[in-house]
């Protein structure tokens, strides 16, 4: 499931985690999640006193060390690793260990290119944590996106419009938030956002790749039409 942008999925108390484990290269769906967790994990609390950031090359005795001081004025401490394979790699079997009896009083976030589910590890974070997939689905698979996204801000979008939006924009998930955003303003209140809006709001990505066949079929290359027509 593929909920990007703060707001788009909501946390409550009873769902903060212990472990969070963002898997993935997505920079959009990544920084969406990382946003929403300190939101709800930090519940506003300023994060220069309550957030530790670490990047792969962490000490293992400090990120345990960070874990386990208590917070200050802040619910909860949150604990985030960037670009943490290594990280993870280097300390699979302590953070086993840790993950049988995480502290109470804080949250880890371990943001990872890859997180095989066979593993002990990926077992662990399953059962007491969450592990969210942050890469974009496919053009084809866009349409449920397109609809959450639409609704998030209070709006429809019709069946054609999102497959032809998912054409121009693509996959590009920062775009398609970017045009839905617009889309949204161009139509009325309560109104769904049609094929007619997306041709008048949005500009086509692929407009000159659409246009390659009859350029070609006006100049008489036939190689050139051959090649667009296959494309297309």
């Amino acid at each position: 499931v593929f909920l990007p942008r703060q707001g788009l999925f909501r946390m409550t108390d009873a769902t903060i985690q212990p472990v969070y484990v963002l898997v993935g290269s997505d920079g959009f769906l990544l920084d969406a999640y990382r946003r929403e967790i300190v939101e709800t994990v930090l519940a506003g609390a300023d994060p220069q006193t309550s957030l530790a950031s670490y990047e792969a090359t962490a000490e293992l005795a400090a990120v345990l060390d960070a874990l386990r001081t208590l917070p200050f004025l802040a619910p909860r401490r949150l604990v985030m690793i960037r670009d943490a394979d290594a990280f993870v790699s280097a300390h699979r079997e302590a953070l086993e260990d840790y993950l049988q009896s995480p502290v109470a009083t804080a949250s880890l976030v371990l943001m990872v290119s890859s997180f095989p589910k066979n593993t002990r590890l990926a077992k662990l974070v399953a059962k007491v944590g969450t592990i969210y997939e942050c890469k974009a689905p496919d053009v084809q698979k866009l349409d449920g996106w397109l609809a959450k996204s639409a609704g998030k801000r209070g709006k429809k979008i019709a069946p054609d419009a999102s497959q032809l939006l998912a054409q121009w924009v693509g996959s590009d998930l920062a775009q398609l938030d970017q045009e839905i955003e617009k889309l949204s303003l161009f139509v009325d209140p309560g109104d769904t956002i049609t094929l007619e809006a997306v041709g008048r709001v949005v500009s086509a990505g692929g407009a000159a790749e659409a246009f390659a066949l009859p350029n070609a079929l006006t100049v008489g290359n036939a190689g050139q039409a051959l090649t667009a027509l296959g494309a297309m």
